[in-house]
């Protein structure tokens, strides 16, 4: 049964929008990826908070594990390879439950994943952020340009993940909730068979 018959219309699922009930593995791994500046990390933190499990950062991940392969001045951003950096989180993640807040945090193996939430906002919101966090316009003008192309979701997607799409617009609170009440909803199925 699709998810989408129970979410409320600030939650969006797509095409795959099913919890992995099914992995192997008996830890629960969220992912919380999207364009910088759309929410990511105040969803991650209130929701590992909520759930009272660990709550990792890309930064966290690519200062432990050395990850930075470069800087790249243009960007004013360190040059990470996506594989390694996945490969990092699957060590950092085998025996622990977490919630993982980075936009590249798809890349890590979707079937090690319970749920990947691909965050999003409006447009002017995303732009307004951007700025205050004093990015180029080249810069702000990239990010706009993979919110509106939606980048992050469908490269999860592409990569097999679960997605469930959500605009941070509405309260954190009332999405830590819904996410819950979805997981919940999922628990009775979690020992299925393969």
């Amino acid at each position: 049964m699709f998810f989408s018959e129970y979410l409320p219309k600030f939650l969006k699922v797509r095409e795959q929008g099913f919890i992995n009930v099914c992995k192997m593995s008996s830890v629960m791994i969220i992912v919380i990826t999207g364009t910088p500046g759309t929410g990511k990390t105040t969803l991650a933190k209130a929701l590992a908070t909520r759930l009272d499990i660990e709550y990792i950062s890309d930064k966290h991940i690519i200062d432990k594990y050395d990850l930075a392969e470069g800087f790249d001045n243009e960007r004013n951003a360190a040059i990470i390879d996506e594989e390694r950096f996945a490969q990092a989180l699957e060590q950092e993640t085998r025996d622990k439950n977490a919630v993982i807040d980075s936009h590249l945090s798809h890349f890590i193996d979707p079937a090690k994943v319970d749920l990947c939430i691909v965050t999003t906002c409006e447009l002017g919101t995303l732009k307004k952020r951007l700025q205050l966090r004093d990015y180029s316009d080249q810069k702000i003008r990239e990010n706009l340009d993979a919110q509106i192309f939606e980048t992050c979701f469908f490269e999860a997607q592409e990569l097999g993940h679960n997605v469930l799409e959500i605009n941070t617009e509405s309260q954190i609170d009332l999405l830590v909730e819904e996410i819950l009440e979805e997981i919940k909803k999922q628990e009775t199925t979690k020992n299925c068979d393969i």
